[in-house]
């Protein structure tokens, strides 16, 4: 066989594959393909006076906002996250040959994505080939041998080399492997969490900031209207409606619901509602009605007049004459209230008060031709009350309290006919302007507008994480020739991953709404019926025309079957409202609602559906009167008060009547503005709340501020306010309170009570004593007071069926009078230790008697009494001070250590203490000793202990019955002969 020499070539072979090479879809909206339903509910309409204190709670909530804008905090909308990995390996399959290799590759494209790239494969081979075979070759050979297996030349250069072919399953595997690699530098986009330490930037927060706060500032002034949605006598008004939305199973259409006013029917209604008539009627029922208030109050005024001459009738003939008079001449009697707005004053006054006394006379004339006296009389009353009304309580009342009805008569003087009609003087009449020109001059000055629908915007808010990955890999398999017949095949991977995860968030409108603009046209309505402000459908000259609506979206969603997302209806139910200006004389409006369905391009799919809904309104026939005027009265008219009366620190609440309060009210007492200002339900008044009634001069002065109510049109003194200094109130007597003086009650012996607050004045002061386990009491009266009041002593009652140690409870109770009331407790029940004789009560001292020598290794005990914690406190701590006090003031000075308890003797109530001397005794010296507890000394029994320079012949052991301990007590000779007697 011929050995031929064979070169290996050196071979690039490439898998790669792409994960996320473009971006994901799961956000792509498709459009749906079905419609359905778009229900309206009936409407309701809310008055202006309803609104207004909605406005105003509106207004506060926003300024709170406002206020705290600061403390918002401000931070990303959306985030991206970019990560990259780049790898290599390297491996060598000895002994391949040029089938091998062939073999392999084919292997390798049978990958579907070995497929797809096979040419790119190609190139790449060749490119590699080129640039990278010398740098290559010298990489392996400095790499170790531990980088890859290299099998050498086998001295049978025509034998074949032989080798496992890789097979289809190594392949794959060799691509599993790689896209696991791959997976383990890439992360889930759903838990995604960017970094805490990222912050915007201070530029960016004031821009967020300014943008924050302008959004508040124009709700606030969307909110507070503009002037003219009540000029010309417009009023506000409303609109309520619920609206449902019912899809078909493939809806993403936008649903629109769009409102309109139509105003077509408004001058056939002025004429058909006599809204003319009424009107009129109107202005005159509100002219008498005021002037009857002034004339009842000038009549009020003037009753007291009394006659200078002639005979006096009685009360109730004078009476009845004199309003019999007023009712007589009351047309004219407006027509003197009326010019007292806008003619002369002087001479107005004297020009009226003819006409009006001269028409009284014929009328009382009329009613009294035979007695002249009564007659007279009423003359002079008339007169009087005349006068008085004019000079003093009309100009006060007409001026404070009422709407000028000066502009009121000149309304009715350009409106031919009306002011006979209206003062009553029917006879007079000429209607010189139609009642069709009235309302045609009406219709003409009314003026519509649309101002907001809500909710502006409902939305549903949806967080996106979007992910967008390139990875791009690649396997170099290099076979080079190492001799003439060794081969070798080289993998050398390159992967490279380039990842980017994006977070937004995204706003999804489900609700918004919309308002246009009124405008007029030259086009008129049509006899089909159809809406005035779709324009197509006009053919005749009218009107003005204004809408407003919302429309409605679909909700985000995730697809059935989980490939993706979309954006689909659901059953829905909505409640919408509008607010709109309209003319405040109308009695009905009709609103025409459309519905459609309008897809993402615009285009309708079916007919809008269509209905009308007439809505009726209560009337307002004073907005007539505005639209009519030449002029406008905007100013704030408040009813002036009387003066009020507050105290400072006390929450007040003021209602101020009057006209024109109600347009951004604010009212200030002083210079103190009210916490919460609320309009009455006819618009005719404020309700101003202070929590706090504050003094602005120096404390303990009273003063007098007037209460102003400012609107956006003026302000105006409502009243006049005095505000009383606060009343100190004294100071709280102390609670009474009993204590002992000790707690260890003895039998038969006094006992000292301290009474805080001193007692220095009752009738009577008694003691309870009682037993809380034999059920025996007593009462002792107090007969001795100590210390001017401050205490008191009275003697402990002997109880048989004690035993001391047990506790005995004390009341002190004081009767103040002589009278059926009991006596009161003077504090609470006190409770005490009963003993039942003096030495039950004091402590044990052993021994009372020690010499100088058997002192230095001896102590001193205390036993302490039964219940002795309670009798004597602070009597149980585990070190008590003891103090020595030279009897008789001879001998040297002592000094006792603290007694001490000892804590292996819990059992027994005890301590002890030791004695020791600067200078020893020549003698024999006597101390008195005291055990202090809380500064005060215990009871000892006995109180002294004597040291001796040797041990006396004469003392002699005493046994004590108590404690079973000796005690050394000195004795006489006698004594002692007798106690050695057996």
């Amino acid at each position: 066989m011929r050995t031929s020499g064979r070169h290996f070539h050196a071979l690039a072979l490439i898998l790669g594959f792409s994960v996320g090479g473009c971006s994901t879809d799961i956000f792509k909206h498709t459009k749906g393909t079905t419609y359905g339903d778009i229900t309206v509910g009936d409407a309701r309409v809310s008055s202006r006076e309803r609104l207004v204190n909605d406005r105003l709670t509106q207004d506060a909530w926003l300024k709170d906002e406002l206020r705290r804008s600061d403390q918002q905090e401000f931070g990303f909308q959306g985030a991206a996250d970019l990560r990259s990995f780049v790898g290599s390996s390297t491996r060598l399959e000895a002994n391949a040959n040029q089938v091998e290799i062939a073999q392999y590759r084919a292997q390798a494209a049978q990958s579907a994505d070995a497929g797809r790239r096979q040419q790119e494969q190609a190139e790449l081979d060749n490119q590699l080939l080129r640039q990278y075979k010398q740098r290559q070759m010298e990489a392996m050979a400095q790499q170790s041998s531990s980088a890859f297996a290299f099998t050498p030349p086998t001295g049978k250069p025509d034998a074949s080399p032989t080798t496992a072919v890789p097979t289809s399953p190594t392949v794959v595997e060799d691509v599993r492997k790689l896209k696991d690699d791959v997976g383990k530098f890439t992360i889930d986009p759903s838990t995604l969490k960017f970094p805490d330490k990222l912050k915007p930037s201070p530029q960016e927060v004031l821009r967020d900031k300014l943008e924050y706060r302008g959004l508040i500032r124009t709700e606030m002034l969307e909110n507070a209207l503009d002037d003219r949605h009540d000029l010309k006598g417009n009023t506000l008004l409303r609109f309520d409606v619920d609206a449902a939305v019912r899809p078909d199973d493939d809806t993403s259409a936008w649903a629109i619901i769009t409102v309109e006013v139509d105003t077509r029917k408004w001058e056939k209604a002025c004429l058909a509602q006599d809204l003319y008539g009424r009107w009129v009627s109107h202005v005159g029922m509100d002219l008498r009605e005021r002037t009857l208030l002034l004339m009842r109050r000038g009549f009020e005024a003037g009753r007291a007049a009394e006659a200078e001459k002639g005979p006096k009738a009685s009360q109730a003939e004078k009476d009845a004459a004199f309003i019999a008079g007023m009712v007589a001449f009351l047309p004219d009697y407006v027509l003197l209230e009326i010019q007292r707005d806008w003619l002369d004053k002087s001479e107005s006054y004297r020009t009226s008060s003819e006409i009006v006394m001269e028409r009284a006379r014929r009328h009382v004339r009329k009613q009294t031709p035979d007695r002249e006296e009564l007659r007279q009389q009423i003359y002079i009353e008339i007169s009087a009350a005349h006068q008085r009304l004019l000079t003093r309580l009309l100009p006060k009342y007409v001026n404070a309290g009422f709407q000028s009805d000066g502009r009121t008569l000149r309304v009715l003087k350009n409106v031919k006919g009306a002011d006979e009609k209206a003062t009553g003087n029917e006879d007079k009449a000429e209607a010189q302007m139609r009642a069709e020109e009235f309302c045609a001059e009406l219709h003409d000055k009314a003026e519509i507008f649309a101002y907001a629908s809500t909710p502006k915007e409902s939305v549903q808010r949806i967080s996106e994480v979007a992910s967008r990955r390139n990875v791009s890999e690649f396997m170099l398999a290099l076979s080079f020739l190492a001799g003439n017949s060794a081969a070798g095949k080289l993998y050398t991977d390159y992967m490279k991953v380039s990842e980017g995860i994006f977070q937004a968030i995204h706003r999804q409108p489900l609700v918004v709404g919309f308002s246009k603009g009124t405008y007029k046209t030259d086009i008129a309505e049509k006899a089909d019926g159809k809406m005035p402000c779709d324009l197509k459908a006009q053919t005749e000259p009218v009107e003005r025309c204004t809408s407003f609506g919302w429309i409605l979206g679909p909700r985000f969603a995730i697809k059935n079957d989980g490939s993706g997302s979309h954006y689909r209806h659901t059953v829905a139910f909505n409640s919408l409202s509008g607010v709109i200006s309209l003319p405040g004389w109308l009695n009905e409006v009709d609103f025409r609602v459309r519905t459609q369905w309008v897809n993402d391009d615009g285009f309708v799919p079916a007919k809008p559906v269509e209905k009308t809904m007439p809505v009726r309104l209560n009337p307002d026939f004073t907005t007539i009167t505005d639209v009519l005027a030449q002029e406008a009265i905007r100013e704030p008219r408040p009813f002036t008060r009387q003066a009020l009366e507050f105290e400072e620190g006390a929450a007040a609440t003021i209602v101020i009547p009057g006209q024109n309060l109600w347009r951004n009210p604010v009212v200030l007492l002083g210079s103190q503005q009210a916490d919460e200002v609320t309009v009455l339900p006819d618009m005719r008044g404020l309700v101003a709340k202070f929590k706090e009634i504050k003094l602005q001069r120096p404390k303990g002065s009273t003063e007098k501020d007037l209460l102003v109510v400012w609107t956006s049109e003026g302000h105006a003194d409502a009243a006049l306010v005095k505000i009383n200094p606060a009343k100190v109130a004294p100071p709280a007597a102390p609670d009474p309170k009993a204590t002992l003086a000790s707690n260890a009650a003895i039998g038969g012996q006094m006992v000292e009570i301290n009474l805080a607050p001193p007692q220095k004045s009752f009738f009577g002061m008694t003691v309870f004593f009682g037993s809380l386990g034999t059920a025996e009491h007593k009462t002792e009266d107090i007969t001795n007071l100590l210390n001017s009041g401050a205490g008191a002593s009275v003697k402990t009652p002997t109880f048989p069926k004690m035993k001391s140690g047990d506790e005995l409870l004390v009341q002190v109770a004081v009767k103040a009078a002589p009278d059926i009331r009991p006596p009161q407790p003077f504090g609470g029940p006190i409770t005490a230790i009963y003993y039942k004789t003096d030495e039950d009560s004091k402590a044990k001292l052993q021994p009372a008697q020690l010499t100088l020598k058997a002192l230095k290794d001896s102590v001193f005990t205390v036993s302490f009494p039964v219940k002795a914690a309670v009798a004597y406190p602070g009597s149980d701590a585990e070190k008590l001070d003891v103090v020595l006090e030279v009897k008789g003031g001879k001998g040297p000075a002592a000094k006792g250590t603290s007694c001490t308890r000892d804590s292996t003797k819990k059992t027994v109530d005890q301590c002890e203490f030791k004695v020791t001397f600067d200078t020893e005794p020549e003698a024999a010296v006597e101390y008195t000793v005291k055990v202090m507890a809380k500064g005060k000394p215990i009871p000892l029994s006995p109180d002294t202990i004597k040291i001796t320079q040797k041990e006396e012949a004469n003392a002699v052991p005493t046994p004590e019955a108590k404690t079973g301990k000796v005690v050394a007590k000195p004795v006489t000779k006698r004594a002692a002969k007798q106690v050695a007697k057996p």
